[in-house]
């Protein structure tokens, strides 16, 4: 009962932190657009948030090492709250670029705490849900996630509507130190210091320990690839993107880019949904779940490039959140059997310094490739090299279970 707890309060305080993460973000980006009028402005708030979370990830090893999980979680969601109290006090002085110049400061900031969040949070997970359980609870982690980036934006500009940037950001920011003092409540067998390494290791040493690791280990090194191939089709859900999509392949108006990404991440809670349901099947089979999922998204892909209707293409968005999230849910769930519990902040860690570097780097070359090629182009090459992840499963899948079988991971 206590480990139940432990994780709905785990899962609480990442939940509230994620809202509070688009209600910062929308109330700066509306208080930015409004002082300057600037479209590239507003385009920085982004871009500073992914090239700081990048960043951050890189040092995140060495962090997550000198402290325990659960205190670095908690500091982390005060220090957001503290950073966000900065920029009340600036709003009534109305001078444009000093407030975007901290803005953009506060923005790169909690970016960087964010990157130490995500791995301590799925390398605590395993300490206080039992390994049998994993499926479930990266479901239900992954199924919050998904509902709060489908609700929190249309919520958060209601709050931009009803109240002043400057109530929005006040209660973001005491939100988010209230909500570190549900990580007090979360109960664990072992003590935190148990996992740590020895204090003598250099900051280098520490932070390529984590990237070795993976190295060693096939079944993590061949997950790791098909990371890197995956964030790099990532991009073709930015914002621009599908808004071309929706102009020239569909030729409808601006509400639909909206309802193509409601229809994604419905189909992304679906998904969670489904691992849920069917976690002794998932766990049994994971490497088919990671092939079958793999090739279900390239297909879609594909299809989602000739769409028959407008409609016909909100069904397929559905379909491509589906087994998108199956496999996030899969991997994850994967990565906690195989890697040893010391080491899964630094694992982690490297995970998202992956995702973030590789899916920025795409965010630029998709824009370029939609101009020159076409906007149909890049979602063909993005089926492409989802393929190709699905052949890296298929070719590795052997790997694959005789890790899972040492871990005790099938059933």
């Amino acid at each position: 009962m206590s480990r139940k707890r432990s994780f709905f309060l785990l899962l609480s305080n990442q939940s509230i932190a994620s809202a509070g993460d688009i209600f910062y973000l929308v109330s700066i980006i509306s208080v930015v657009y409004e002082r300057t009028s600037s479209v590239f402005l507003v385009s920085l708030i982004p871009f500073i948030n992914t090239f700081s979370r990048f960043l951050g990830g890189l040092f995140a090893p060495w962090i997550l090492e000198k402290g325990n999980l659960r205190p670095i979680l908690a500091a982390a969601s005060t220090g957001k709250g503290l950073l966000l109290m900065i920029l009340p006090v600036l709003l009534p002085t109305g001078v444009g670029s000093s407030f975007l110049m901290w803005a953009l400061t506060v923005v790169g900031l909690i970016a960087v705490l964010d990157s130490w969040i995500t791995p301590a949070r799925n390398a605590f997970l395993p300490r206080i849900v039992p390994r049998h359980s994993l499926v479930r609870a990266n479901s239900l982690m992954a199924m919050s996630d998904q509902s709060i980036q489908l609700a929190g934006w249309p919520v958060g500009a209601l709050f931009i509507v009803l109240f002043p940037p400057d109530v929005v950001l006040m209660g973001t920011s005491l939100t988010f130190m209230m909500i570190s003092f549900l990580l007090l409540g979360v109960r664990i067998e072992d003590s935190d210091a148990s996992f740590q390494t020895s204090s003598a290791s250099s900051m280098i040493e520490t932070l390529q320990s984590g990237w070795r690791y993976v190295w060693k280990h096939r079944p993590l090194r061949t997950m790791f690839i098909v990371d890197g191939i995956t964030s790099l089709t990532g991009a073709i859900w930015i914002a621009a993107l599908l808004y071309v999509y929706v102009a020239d392949v569909l030729q409808e108006n601006e509400p639909w880019w909206g309802y193509i990404n409601a229809s994604f991440f419905a189909g992304l809670i679906i998904g969670g949904m489904l691992c849920f349901r069917f976690e002794i099947a998932l766990q049994a089979k994971a490497r088919y779940f990671l092939i079958g999922s793999s090739f279900c998204v390239a297909v879609f892909t594909f299809w989602f490039a000739f769409p028959a209707s407008s409609v016909f293409a909100l069904l397929i968005s559905l379909l491509i959140g589906i087994p998108t999230q199956v496999q996030e849910v899969t991997q994850i769930t994967l990565i906690q059997a195989h890697t040893e519990e010391k080491q899964l902040a630094k694992v982690f860690s490297a995970r998202d310094v992956i995702l973030t570097s590789f899916f920025g780097f795409s965010s630029l070359l998709v824009g370029g490739l939609a101009e020159i090629a076409g906007v149909r182009s890049v979602f063909i090459i993005a089926s492409v090299l989802l393929t190709i992840s699905g052949l890296i499963y298929v070719r590795h899948r052997n790997v694959l279970l005789t890790s899972a079988e040492k871990e005790d991971f099938s059933t």
